[in-house]
Order: C-alpha cells, then sequence, then structure tokens
C-alpha cells in the first residue's frame, strides 16, 4: 500500500495533469487508485472485525446499566451494588485499555485514505471560547475525544468543552499576510450573537415557540430574527468566516449590521452534509471539519457501509463511483438555520418576551 501522501499526490496529478497525460498513463493512475481503496478497504474491515468482539463486549455492559436504570429508577440505581460493579468494568474498557480510541482511530484512518483518492486533504478544527473571545484549534480528530453511552447504549463519542483538553491541541497559525476583514470586529460580533442567543433560549422556553433558541437584529427599524438549531452552528460559522477569510461581511459596520452579516452569511450556510467526503469549509483542496464543546463525531456506519461497498466491487470501485457517493450524501443535507417567517401574533409575541430593546442596551459580559 502507498503511503497518504503518495495517494494524494496520483490523485492530484489525475485531476490537475489529466490533459498532459497519455491514454496508457491515465489508465495506470485510474488502476493504482481503484486498488488502494481496495487495499485500504479491506485492511480496515480486518482490523474492524478483530476490535468489534470486544465492543459489542463494551455496549453489552451499557445495556445492562441502561436496564438496571429502567428498573430501579433514576434516584437509586446508582446505588446498588450491580451497577457499581458494572460502572467499574466499564471504566476500566475505557479509560485502562485503548479500545475505544483504537476503535475510532481505523476509521478515521480509512476516511484519510478515502479522501486522498479524491485529492482531499482533511483538517479537523476544533472552536474553542475560554472567556477571552474564540480561537481556532488543530484538533487531529480522535486525540481530544471523550467516550460514553448513546442512548440506544451503542459506543458514542464526543468532543469535551474543558480548557484543560484545550492545552495538548496547537492553536491554528493563520498563513495570511493579512485579513481581509476587521477579525477584532468578527470576535466582537460572535460574542454579541452568542449573548443574543443564549438570551433568547433562556427566555423561550418551549411551548409555541418550540425548542429552538433564536437570533434577533435590527435594521431599519424592523425586527428579524433566525432560528439557530445549537451553539455550535455560532461556532462553526465563526471559523468559516476566518478560514475562508472574504472580503464581505467586512464585519466593519454597525452592531446590528454585523449581527445580521454574521447569520446570514454565516450561521444560516450551515448544515448537516455528511463530513465524511465533504468538510464544513473547502479551501485550496482541503476539506476543514469544524468542531465545537459536545458536538458528536463522524457517524461510523457510513464509513463502514462504503468500505463494504468498495470490497464487494473487487477492486473495480473507480473515482468516479466515490464521487457519486460524495454526491449522493450531499444531496442528503440540508441548511438547519432559517429566517423565521413572520407571522404577527406571534411575532408580536416574541418581541414582547425577549424585550430587546432593553436587551440589546443591557451591558454586562455573558462569560
Amino acid at each position: 500500500m502507498r503511503t497518504n501522501d503518495e495517494i494524494l499526490a496520483l490523485a492530484r496529478q489525475l485531476q490537475e495533469a489529466a490533459d498532459e497525460l497519455t491514454e496508457a498513463e491515465l489508465q495506470n493512475i485510474q488502476k493504482s487508485l481503484k486498488e488502494e481503496l481496495y487495499l485500504g478497504a479491506k485492511k480496515f474491515l480486518n482490523e474492524v472485525e478483530q476490535l468489534y468482539v470486544k465492543v459489542v463486549d463494551l455496549e453489552v455492559l451499557f445495556k445492562r446499566q441502561k436496564a438496571l436504570r429502567h428498573s430501579l429508577g433514576k434516584e437509586s440505581y446508582q446505588q446498588s451494588e450491580e451497577y457499581i460493579q458494572l460502572k467499574n468494568q466499564v471504566n476500566y474498557l475505557l479509560a485502562q485499555t485503548n479500545l475505544a480510541q483504537e476503535y475510532y482511530r481505523i476509521h478515521f484512518d480509512f476516511q484519510t485514505i478515502v479522501n486522498a483518492v479524491l485529492g482531499q486533504q482533511i483538517q479537523m478544527v476544533y472552536v474553542f471560547d475560554d472567556g477571552s473571545g474564540p480561537e481556532l484549534y488543530d484538533l487531529s480528530g480522535h486525540d481530544l475525544l471523550t467516550f460514553e453511552a448513546s442512548s440506544s447504549a451503542k459506543l458514542n463519542a464526543r468532543y469535551p468543552s474543558t480548557a484543560q483538553g484545550m492545552q495538548q491541541l496547537d492553536l491554528m497559525r493563520q498563513n495570511n499576510s493579512k485579513w481581509n476583514f476587521s477579525l477584532s470586529g468578527l470576535k466582537d460580533t460572535y460574542k454579541e450573537v452568542i449573548r443574543r442567543y443564549r438570551y433568547s433560549k433562556s427566555k423561550l422556553k418551549g411551548g409555541s415557540f418550540g425548542k429552538t433558541a433564536k437570533v434577533m437584529w435590527n435594521l431599519n427599524d424592523k425586527w428579524e430574527f433566525m432560528r439557530v438549531s445549537s451553539e455550535g452552528d455560532i461556532n462553526e460559522a465563526y471559523a468559516m468566516f476566518v478560514l475562508v477569510n472574504n472580503e464581505k461581511p467586512s464585519f466593519k459596520n454597525g452592531q446590528e449590521q454585523n449581527v445580521h452579516d454574521y447569520a446570514m452569511e454565516g450561521i444560516q450556510h450551515v448544515d448537516n452534509v455528511s463530513g465524511f467526503l465533504q468538510g464544513d469549509v473547502s479551501v485550496n483542496g482541503i476539506e476543514y471539519g469544524i468542531k465545537s464543546a459536545g458536538a458528536s463525531v463522524l457517524g461510523l456506519k457510513q464509513i463502514k457501509d462504503l468500505a463494504f461497498a468498495i470490497v464487494n466491487k473487487h477492486g473495480e470501485f473507480s473515482v468516479q463511483d466515490l464521487q457519486n457517493v460524495k454526491q449522493t450524501l450531499k444531496a442528503k443535507g440540508y441548511e438547519r438555520n432559517r429566517i423565521e417567517e413572520y407571522v404577527s401574533s406571534q411575532y408580536d409575541k416574541i418581541l414582547e418576551i425577549m424585550n430587546f430593546d432593553t436587551m440589546i442596551n443591557i451591558q454586562y459580559n455573558i462569560y
């Protein structure tokens, strides 16, 4: 098997210099990329099979914990001797062995191979705010993970939110000789958007307003508001602005215009497209996956499904086949934050409850 860098170089030669290659050279590169996909998929499935038996043992413990919680109730199950024993067994498998870390690592390694065949590099970015403003950190994809049982008693991984965890990561050094927008303006706008989101979340609690908080702004004496699914989407938008480094929005305008631009040019474009073959932001051949506190990792089933599909074609799964999978995954995604439609009675009620005219004039630090 070739290294990931060698695979990437082959794929980019196919993309960038195809017109300069002879037919024989073209076919040879295509054949080599098929072989790398096949070998990578076989290696991945063999490694998964070896570890999966142990993962199943762990998930059996999760299921027993869940059943105990249902039978004894939330108040008393943690005091039972059986639960304590189960907890010790789970903690041993998660903390004293590398089972979970290794299981996720082999999935991420295969993802890297597949993206290299597409001529893409993956870089995971973590957005973290320690209170002085957000920063981007270089994330390996699995070093920072914490492991737990999902609601269905399956092994699950998430990214933590502790400042201690950030100490092991490298602050991303931007290569920009200059920023095409106001970075300080972006940071200030991020803080204001977060403040309005949290304020909205504290005021609009369920009922006819649903569970989704709003980000609101007032331009030309007219209030508008966007439904925002999670705080993580605000973080992702921040990373998008920094990584793309466009001139617009400039974040050099007044606060209300800046909040509007942050929502419409950033938050609104956050989607739920699978990050397997496409990043949240694509810049110069790099697919950036953006994560923040509490985010879950890439679903493992789609990685395994693709590996089986590749192996089942016995070395004939092509780059075009992979592109087709990428397009299929993209077509299933959608942008999850949008401007609320104007409904007079609800609109007026939201403004009354939010009391945004007062909120905007409150000068306090949300951190």
